[in-house]
């Protein structure tokens, strides 16, 4: 499987290069990037773009969607590398962190090995801005959750329409009508929780972040009916000046919120319209010429760094809660900032080009391999592997409370 020039967007991997480093500098050192959280918001835009693109194309071509082979180039894509990040996980967790609270993460990587995490931690009332001891190893897969529900029941949807409408127009027309209503809806409901009781819940919602991944699939209905006219919109889109003033526009958006804004504006409501916006600009900026960012985005650098921005996520944040644990136990005084960023970035190159672009592309020794086999495996690994660790913490309590009562013993006789 290869990327077509028809299905691949170059830009789009320098955004995502952006999207990453943001969120890598704000949960390292939140003071300095304050907004920098909207890294996620680009990412779920970024990915309902995507995914919608990759079925109005199916349908165009074929009137329908394989439901089957869209999940199983899904399940190779992204399961493989998050399932060996949360085996690694589990094991630092065991090595690194107090037994006392290994019950609770050991859950947790349950929870997010079948990517319903964000629940778990809206149901927990997690402060998604807090900073302690207390932080989850799998926090980060909030995200990764809300895109897996997503990659599960909006294919599921589209291909239902797809099947309802007759004609492409009107198949069109029906999954565009589908994606407002859900946009509007999921947006009101945001708003709405963000500003209630219980709004640190609200952060980790499906029902409140799903209208950001639907707008990304309403630029790609949007493009798409465009593209295959020769409307006065399409002239507008194919201008140099439109794609200049859009990406410097969305690009000025995504720095000033990176600066502004804040957890404590309630987060995720209207506010988070703003960087929802500015990513939509710069989707819509690849045609901008060399005075865009165009030329930046698609800078190989930049790309290289979008190219593995799946992987630098996925490590990221372990390496954020171990690697200060870690330098502790053995006495170990290094610069931690850049010793962050060599082990993050060593971490995801390996994974992208030993774990990813294997499973993903076919290659070698895994032509043969059931993908889907091999992440059933790494759910029971991480499963067996959770029980062992809660088997020998049972039964270090249990010779614990036994050498207490003996002491006691000795002391009454």
């Amino acid at each position: 499987m290869t990327k077509s020039k028809s299905d691949f967007l170059a830009h789009l991997q320098g955004i995502r290069a952006v999207a990453v480093i943001l969120v890598l500098i704000f949960h390292y050192n939140s003071d300095n990037l304050p907004g920098g959280f909207i890294g996620v918001d680009m990412f779920f835009v970024v990915s309902g773009f995507i995914i919608t693109r990759l079925i109005l194309n199916e349908i165009k071509v074929t009137g329908r969607l394989n439901l089957f082979q869209f999940w199983e180039r899904r399940i190779r894509r992204l399961l493989p590398a998050a399932t060996v990040v949360l085996v690694t996980t589990l094991w630092l967790s065991i090595l690194y962190i107090d037994e006392t609270k290994l019950i609770s993460i050991a859950t947790q990587i349950l929870y997010a090995a079948i990517y319903i995490v964000n629940w778990a931690f809206a149901s927990q009332s997690v402060d998604y801005a807090e900073r302690g001891s207390d932080l989850s190893p799998v926090l980060h897969y909030w995200s990764l959750s809300i895109e897996e529900q997503f990659y599960i029941g909006w294919p599921m949807l589209l291909a239902l329409l797809a099947v309802i409408g007759r004609t492409h127009k009107s198949k069109l027309r029906l999954i565009a009508t589908f994606i407002s209503i859900t946009t509007l809806l999921s947006f009101y409901w945001s708003v709405i929780t963000s500003y209630s009781i219980d709004f640190k819940a609200s952060y980790f919602t499906t029902t409140t972040r799903i209208w950001q991944l639907a707008v990304g699939g309403l630029v790609a209905i949007v493009l798409q009916k465009i593209d295959s006219s020769r409307s006065y919109l399409s002239q507008i889109n194919s201008n140099k000046i439109f794609g200049l003033v859009v990406s410097w526009l969305g690009m000025l958006i995504i720095v000033w919120c990176s600066f502004r804004l804040n957890l404590d504006l309630r987060y995720p409501g209207s506010i988070a319209l703003l960087p929802v916006i500015a990513t939509v600009l710069l989707i819509l900026s690849d045609k901008g010429g060399d005075w865009s960012l165009t030329p930046i985005l698609e800078w190989k650098p930049v790309q290289y760094i979008g190219d593995i921005s799946y992987s630098i996520y996925l490590w990221h944040w372990p390496v954020h809660i171990f690697l200060p644990l870690i330098l502790q136990k053995y006495s170990l005084h290094l610069n931690q900032v850049w010793l962050y960023i060599l082990v993050t970035f060593s971490l995801s190159v390996l994974s992208k080009h030993c774990i990813e672009d294997p499973f993903r592309y076919n290659l070698g020794f895994l032509k043969s391999l059931k993908h889907r086999n091999a992440y059933i495996l790494g759910l029971l690994l991480i499963t067996v592997t959770a029980t062992f660790s809660l088997k020998i913490k049972s039964d270090t309590e249990t010779q614990i409370e036994y050498a207490k009562a003996l002491f006691l013993n000795s002391i009454d006789s």
